[in-house]
């Protein structure tokens, strides 16, 4: 008597984020070259409570298609706290993998809403226009041989104001303010991943053993320039043809260079500080002029160290990525950069994070119950998730050779 066993056939649901039904969807790229017969790429709605969101796209899209089939469901960023309450309605998810999810919640977007967040890259523009206005207006064009001697100052400021300050720094602004704006939105889904939300809460202490694959993104540094970057190269990074490309470098470059030229300036400043001691010897009024360009000189070292560590400091400590450690800490004195003067204090360290959500942000919150692993993917910002080599290599490693187990491979 010959027996039959029954085939019970596996499928992939792949879910995009907050408002990501709009424009390009973040997985297209992986459901065509991980899942191309057993994928499906389901968009909905924002508009909603994360638990209506996975009640209407069961009901609607999921449904319909998991049959006898066993589900995995793929999910990033606000898509993964929708996928983790799908097994409340289906019975077929088998293993759930989420990938920037704000699983405890986003500080970031708290800190947004309560108005607790501010512009940094206008902080640095408002810097750079009052260090422009003390290096133009230190007394340099006050006649000769003041004027002459000081001259060197004009050209590097105006390069740098030009590309970094009105090109750069105010890019960046625009491309923040866009992109934090999705905040601004009312829908309830929004409020629902706050910190100590009621629905986070209730997801905490869910009894749910659908085994659980938790990415987070460990971005190199400058980590929200690179986000921003990749925000602004959206399209592309979303596109097939550009898989295994990152977008993440556009900015960096740019800042790069205009350290370069804050440097530049640093040593113009000193050079005319220095020239003009000797005229000052003969017209004693250019001494209040050379103390003045001191003055613009240590402006710019403020606006070096903000655009290389503090900006992204204040950034990082919004998102709640920042641990505050006793390190030693050292400036330049005076006119001299190769004197410092060192002490001991507390100074902000960044944490491992996206540039949207910090590694705490993802791994904590979930029902330690669960057979769940937190894995993290190294140089992956929260933008290029669905299109970065290092993502493709560890859902190849998951989805094709199993590395986590049968539950989550096709």
């Amino acid at each position: 008597m010959l027996c039959m066993t029954a085939y019970t056939q596996k499928k992939f649901i792949w879910l995009h984020g907050l408002e990501g039904e709009k424009g390009p969807n973040t997985w297209d790229i992986y459901q065509q070259y991980l899942t191309t017969t057993n994928g499906y790429v389901f968009e909905y709605p924002s508009n909603n409570s994360i638990t209506g969101i996975a009640s209407n796209l069961y009901q609607n899209l999921i449904k319909p298609v998991e049959q006898d089939a066993n589900l995995v469901v793929i999910a990033h960023s606000m898509g993964g706290l929708v996928a983790r309450t799908l097994p409340d309605f289906s019975t077929k998810i088998k293993g759930i993998i989420t990938v920037g999810t704000p699983n405890s919640g986003s500080v970031l977007l708290k800190n947004t809403l309560n108005g607790k967040t501010y512009d940094f890259f206008q902080q640095a523009i408002r810097m750079v226009s009052g260090a422009v206005d003390k290096s133009l207006l230190s007394g340099i064009f006050s006649g000769i041989p003041v004027t002459t001697i000081a001259a060197p100052i004009v050209i590097p400021i105006t390069i740098f104001k030009n590309k970094t300050q009105d090109g750069v720094l105010t890019t960046l602004k625009i491309a923040l303010q866009t992109g934090m704006g999705i905040y601004a939105l009312g829908h309830p889904c929004i409020r629902d991943m706050l910190p100590e939300s009621t629905f986070l809460q209730q997801l905490k202490v869910k009894n749910n053993t659908v085994p659980h694959i938790n990415i987070y993104g460990a971005e190199d540094y400058w980590q929200v320039v690179r986000a921003i970057s990749s925000l602004s190269k959206i399209a592309e990074v979303k596109n097939p043809q550009y898989m295994d490309i990152s977008f993440d470098q556009e900015f960096i470059p740019k800042i790069q260079a205009g350290l370069a030229f804050i440097s530049q300036i640093q040593q113009t400043h000193n050079l005319v500080y220095k020239a003009l001691a000797v005229p000052a010897i003969f017209m004693p009024w250019i001494w209040l002029t050379r103390e003045l360009v001191l003055k613009a000189r240590l402006e710019w070292d403020a606006i070096y160290r903000y655009l290389d560590v503090g900006m992204h400091a204040d950034f990082a400590c919004n998102m709640g990525a920042v641990e505050y450690r006793l390190q030693d800490y050292c400036i330049p004195t005076g006119i001299n950069l190769q004197k410092l003067t060192c002490k001991k204090s507390y100074l902000p360290c960044i944490l491992e994070n996206d540039g949207i959500l910090s590694r705490q942000d993802v791994i904590t919150g979930l029902n330690s119950t669960n057979k769940t692993y937190n894995v993290r993917v190294l140089g992956v910002n929260h933008q290029e998730m669905g299109n970065h080599i290092e993502m493709r290599k560890l859902l190849e490693q998951i989805i094709i050779n199993k590395k986590y187990g049968n539950e989550f491979s096709r």
